[in-house]
């Protein structure tokens, strides 16, 4: 073929003249630049005798190589064809177009990388999800089980703690002479609302996160956790409490609470396998009526039919011993009482015992404004501040000791619950080894004979409330109940191994 049928059939290759843009010439290359590259085949080009190479790269261009002496040849006589200018590029040129090709290359090469890493991270999130399943394998049910529980409260902390000092230091406020000048201030009734409304709706969360651990609808379990709210307008309280219990000394009724935190926890869990089962049983087109409907129908009765006889029954028991405690100031009654303290609140039977301190508070009552019985309950909290020291001195679990950092604090002013739900609680041995050791500062604060005379303060700071001349007292009864909860959870109450299988290590 002679230059002017190679020239022509280029021209044909290329989808005609009015395709082609430009060409020119550099060493042996010949450089094609067209409107549009997806009408050219472009092995086609090898078709060409003479053609000793083609390729094509981004901006439409084809590079076809021929011998040194034809190249230019060929490209005047495209030229003459295309009505186009025989461009010469020059060594500049040919450098930005290498430059070019190199950094096409360079993020060719650095995409593939990106990719190979993203898998590489994939498959060790993989990996990782496939030890930890393989570790949950290892743990026994019940450490199985008390993560979950774990689960449920350990998102509550830093509310709880934040709103636990604030209550704290409100209630010591309260009972200070320089703070009543606060109390008359919007924005200390603010702070104290703050501190009141993350405790009294603690079982709207409980409920929630419960049901969604044991993988069902937290907002029915949120709705289900409303049950465990006290606001006088809720018919509930009106018609369910229809068993009211006679104080021993005193003509007025007590009307017991449905439940604390545990009930509402268990009542998060069977909301959470009520709903589960329905959705299980009922056909696909009627579940998102019906599932909702019947998890709270029967969800809400299952607790209440379960957990009202038992309670009822339960506080006939403790008013009948209180009874024996009010009259006879028994050292073993102290003991008993501030062992059960926290039991009691549990399952949401410590209105028992408030009630009867509202007896005990007024002035006009049996005992003209003292109150014996509130020191011997303060006592409790100490069992827990000494159990948790004595966790975090025994233990090597960080994570346990950085949240036992986080909740002591706020322990020691008195709101124990962050301490209890996420330490002690989800252990289930400090906890009642705590309870235990508690009876000790209940006992001594019954020996002392210490009353109260103001509002409650629980921990350490109720010695701002005890009666003129017994705040060393109260204090040596505290520190026998940090000392009891400490001694016997040291010795009986910790297991590393359960520690490492509820918190991870």
């Amino acid at each position: 073929m002679d230059n002017i049928d190679i020239a022509r059939r280029i021209v044909e290759l290329s989808g005609g003249k009015r395709n082609i843009v430009s060409n020119s010439v550099y060493k042996t290359e010949l450089i094609i630049k067209l409107k549009k590259l997806n009408k050219v085949e472009i092995t086609n080009f090898m078709e060409i005798g003479e053609a000793l190479g083609v390729s094509a790269e981004e901006g439409n261009i084809i590079k076809i190589l021929f011998r040194a002496d034809r190249v230019n040849l060929i490209g005047e006589e495209l030229s003459k064809i295309t009505r186009t200018k025989l461009n010469e590029v020059t060594e500049e040129e040919r450098e930005r177009s290498r430059e070019q090709k190199e950094s096409q290359e360079i993020q060719k090469i650095s995409s593939e990388i990106s990719q190979k890493i993203e898998k590489i991270e994939k498959e060790k999130i993989k990996e990782e999800k496939r030890r930890e399943l393989e570790e949950l394998k290892k743990i026994s049910p019940f450490s199985r089980f008390l993560r979950k529980i774990l689960n449920i409260f350990l998102p509550l902390l830093p509310v709880l703690v934040a709103a636990g000092f604030i209550q704290g230091v409100t209630n010591i406020a309260d009972v200070l002479p320089e703070g009543k000048i606060f109390i008359d201030t919007w924005w200390y009734q603010v702070l104290k609302t703050i501190g009141w409304m993350a405790y009294a709706y603690l079982p709207v969360f409980v409920c929630m996160n419960a049901t969604k651990e044991f993988k069902g609808n937290k907002i029915l379990g949120g709705v289900i956790g409303l049950l465990f709210v006290g606001n006088s307008a809720m018919p509930l309280l009106g018609m369910v409490n229809r068993l009211p219990i006679i104080l021993p000394f005193s003509n007025k009724p007590y009307f017991p609470e449905i439940g604390g935190l545990l009930i509402a926890l268990v009542a998060g869990i069977t909301a959470a396998f009520v709903e589960r089962g329905l959705r299980r049983i009922i056909p696909g087109i009627l579940k998102d009526f019906f599932v909702p409907l019947l998890t709270l129908i029967i969800s809400a009765f299952v607790v209440i039919f379960i957990t009202q006889p038992f309670g009822g029954l339960l506080i006939k028991q403790i008013y009948g011993s209180l009874n024996v405690l009010f009259e006879q100031k028994e050292i073993l009654g102290g003991l008993v009482l501030s062992v059960l303290y926290f039991p009691l609140s549990l399952v949401g039977l410590q209105g028992a015992l408030i009630s009867i301190n509202s007896i005990l508070n007024d002035p006009e009552g049996p005992t003209r404004g003292l109150n014996y019985i509130l020191p011997i309950l303060m006592m409790a909290s100490g069992g827990q501040i000494g159990a948790a020291f004595a966790i975090f001195i025994k233990t090597k679990n960080r994570k346990m000791k950085k949240i036992i950092r986080g909740v002591l604090p706020v322990s020691i002013l008195g709101v124990t619950e962050p301490l209890i739900y996420t330490v002690t609680l989800p252990l289930i041995r400090p906890f009642i080894m705590a309870c235990i050791g508690a009876g000790a500062g209940g006992a001594l604060a019954a020996f002392f004979n210490l009353s109260t005379e103001k509002a409650s303060i629980l921990g350490f700071f109720g010695f701002l409330t005890v009666a003129k001349g017994t705040h060393f007292f109260f204090i040596a009864a505290m520190m026998g109940a940090y000392l009891g909860g400490f001694i016997l959870t040291y010795f009986f109450g910790i297991n590393e191994k359960r520690i490492n299988e509820v918190y991870g290590k």
